[in-house]
């Protein structure tokens, strides 16, 4: 089970660790106590810095998730795909098709 040991006196940090713990453990395939430990001081650098203060934290580029979604793209790994990144297998047979970037492109172009 994943804990912290100087994160817990608030919800918002507990929250804040339990985020970060998970996201290394998913995305960097980090063992559960290295994740805590290294989520531990992530956190506690970043309370550090805006402890108290607003900060603002925007949600996912989506420009940037399509194109990693096309670099991991393998031709037969959809459903993979779409339960790594949380979208339907449609979404990601729409963002891995050919036509629908040349689509995208086309109307990112300066006109």
């Amino acid at each position: 089970m994943i804990r912290s040991l100087f994160n817990s006196d608030t919800e918002t940090a507990s929250e804040l660790f339990h985020i970060v713990a998970s996201t290394l453990i998913k995305r960097v395939n980090m063992d559960e106590e290295a994740a805590s430990k290294l989520a531990d001081e992530i956190t506690a650098g970043i309370r550090h810095d805006v402890g108290g203060g607003p900060l603002y934290i925007p949600g996912p580029n989506r420009a940037m998730r399509n194109e990693m979604i096309r670099d991991e793209f393998q031709g037969n790994n959809h459903e993979d795909l779409a339960r790594k990144h949380e979208l339907s297998v449609r979404q990601i047979e729409r963002i891995v098709r050919p036509d629908y970037i040349d689509q995208l492109a086309a109307r990112c172009a300066p006109k």
